[in-house]
């Protein structure tokens, strides 16, 4: 019972028929490929909101880190958040999830993503996104 119960939450957590997919609320987490210094999480909520947090050798977000709203739309995540920080009060970020699945955001490997974060970057970075909650 518990293994059919888990094949469905899988199965549901990305709808593959669909326009649009849907992303299963959880916590994920981003490294980028080419230092593997630079990461994310990000909390998405059931309600349509996230939580973002970037971090890299330099930079550490303050807490409660970045808030706001994200949509689907398609294969691309865009998510608006708000910042608490001077530089970048206002963030937007859009991930290609187009090579996401349930079982290759679980896996060791995740999966590996266009992300690009408007105002801090001019072109999208691969990051692997992994789900790890």
């Amino acid at each position: 019972m518990k293994s059919i119960f888990a094949l469905f939450m899988l199965l549901g957590s990305l709808s593959f028929g669909a326009a649009n997919k849907v992303v299963e609320p959880g916590l994920y987490k981003a490294t980028d490929v080419d230092s593997g210094e630079v990461t994310a999480t990000l909390l998405i909520r059931a309600n349509q909101t996230a939580n973002l947090k970037l971090s890299a050798p330099d930079f550490e977000m303050p807490e409660p880190g970045c808030e706001g709203v994200f949509t689907v739309t398609g294969n691309i995540l865009a998510a608006n958040v708000k910042c608490p920080v001077d530089f970048f009060e206002e963030l937007n970020v859009t991930i290609d999830i187009t090579p996401v699945t349930p079982e290759s955001v679980r896996s060791p490997a995740g999966a590996v993503v266009d992300v690009m974060i408007e105002g801090l970057v001019d072109e999208p970075t691969k990051f692997v996104l992994r789900k790890i909650q």
